[in-house]
């Protein structure tokens, strides 16, 4: 609604009725006073240059200048025609109103409506913009406290994480620690304020400084995450004198794929590694018992190969089967020995020695006499070696004796005789032949 302060005669009437043509809603007001106190619901004002006059024009010009930063009010004044320039004060006061349109009357009706309906239009492009700005001023103020409850709430998280969780800018000067959680300050024996900022090399020892700025550039230069195990120093003096620590670096990439911070989570797994200690120690223990029941059982075997021997030379009146019969206690005892050898090496946590061997040749060398005499009388042992059989890598002795035991027990399950096969062929495995993933060339062999 535009006001209208026209006071002499009846001016302000007939700008009414030019607005009324104009299907512009007006109100006319009798003074300045009553002017500056309408002002804020005012889509324009008309006034008559005469008007703007007397003790009360400050306030009004106060009014204009207090005006909110989407708000240019328009004044359309009506003045006087004058064949001069017009006096200073009043251009002044024009001036200090702001966004003013002199018209010189006499004007017609015409004039007046279209410069009012341009007044409007100015008004109802400041208010939309006052509308959108407010919106975006309440979206604004949204979006800051759903932003600063979301800070608030990875904050409380990021301190409450049971862990020690830290990151790293990436600078020129290389990564520096940007934020980190107190469980990280309390481990590293200092404030965050002061460790913020500084290069690991500045606030850690230097073990473990270069041990992680060591795979800071290596997740830096494959942009993919890292993981190591390190020993560090306990928060108190109470503690344990040496933590184990897993460390895991992550990269944070920007949008062109760059990295330009590094996310770290370093987790006390001390009990852990305790735990895993203890747990393989137990295996240990089971292992060592169940090799020692399969030595005493092995040995059993040999001392069995060995007692047949010498019931064999007490019948034997042949000095060459006798000699033979000799031999193959000679060897039992000989495996004997390496049987105790295999227990040390075992104990010892020596590695097996395989050597290239010819299987054939190596059952003609007496492994096959050996199985003979652990095997009865009633059964017979059955050797298909195929022929060309590539050499094999084996331990030699572990070979023997397993084909020992097998042979033991294949005698134990027969007890009414039968025959023990030894069997071996070549097998060459291709990409997704096996399903333990073995590749290459091998000889199977087989028992039965």
């Amino acid at each position: 609604m535009f006001r209208i302060l026209a006071p002499r005669g009846r001016d302000a009437q007939t700008i009414h009725t030019v607005l009324a043509g104009a299907e512009i809603e007006a109100e006319i007001v009798a003074s300045l006073p009553a002017l500056t106190a309408g002002l804020s619901g005012a889509a324009g004002v008309v006034v008559t240059e005469e008007s703007l006059d007397g003790p009360d024009l400050p306030a009004l010009i106060v009014q204009m200048d207090a005006q909110p930063a989407w708000s240019d009010l328009s004044f359309i004044v009506l003045a006087t025609k004058q064949s001069g320039s017009r006096p200073r004060q009043n251009a002044a006061v024009l001036e200090q109103l702001g966004n003013t349109l002199l018209l010189e009357r006499p004007l017609s009706a015409a004039t007046l409506g279209r410069a009012a309906r341009a007044a409007l239009r100015a008004r109802q492009r400041q208010l939309s913009v006052r509308d959108m700005s407010e919106r975006l001023e309440h979206m604004v103020a949204e979006r800051t406290a759903a932003l600063a409850r979301s800070e608030a709430q990875l904050r409380a998280m990021f301190d409450g994480f049971p862990d020690c969780l830290f990151t790293f800018a990436v600078t020129e000067a290389g990564p520096v620690f940007d934020s980190l959680n107190g469980n990280t300050a309390r481990m590293m024996g200092a404030s965050a304020d002061y460790i913020c900022g500084q290069v690991p090399a500045a606030v850690m020892q230097p073990r473990l400084a270069a041990l992680m700025n060591h795979h800071i550039e290596q997740s830096l230069h494959t942009g993919s995450t890292v993981r190591y195990t390190a020993e560090v120093p306990g928060p108190t003096p109470n503690a344990s004198p040496l933590l184990v620590q897993e460390v895991v670096i992550t990269p944070i990439l920007d949008e062109t794929g760059a990295v330009f911070r590094l996310l770290g989570v370093a987790r006390d797994v001390t009990m852990r590694t305790v735990l895993e200690a203890r747990l393989r120690q137990a295996q240990k223990m089971e292992a060592v018992g169940q090799l020692t029941g399969g030595v005493a059982h092995d040995f059993n075997n040999l001392l069995q190969v060995v007692m047949s021997g010498l019931t064999l030379m007490e019948r034997a009146t042949d000095p060459a089967r006798r000699a033979q019969l000799a031999d193959s206690v000679r060897r039992a005892a000989t495996r004997g020995g390496e049987l105790t050898k295999r227990l040390l090496t075992v104990a010892r946590r020596q590695q097996l020695t395989p050597v290239r061997t010819d299987l054939e040749s190596w059952l003609d060398d007496g492994a096959e006499e050996l199985l003979s005499r652990a095997l009865r009388g009633d059964i017979r042992l059955l050797r298909e070696i195929e022929s060309g059989l590539p050499a094999i890598e084996v331990d030699q002795a572990e070979l023997e004796l397993a084909l020992l035991n097998l042979a033991v027990n294949a005698r134990d399950a027969m007890p009414a005789g039968g025959t023990f096969a030894v069997r071996a062929t070549a097998h060459q495995f291709g990409p997704g032949d096996d399903p333990d993933g073995l590749r290459g060339a091998f000889v199977a062999i087989a028992l039965s």
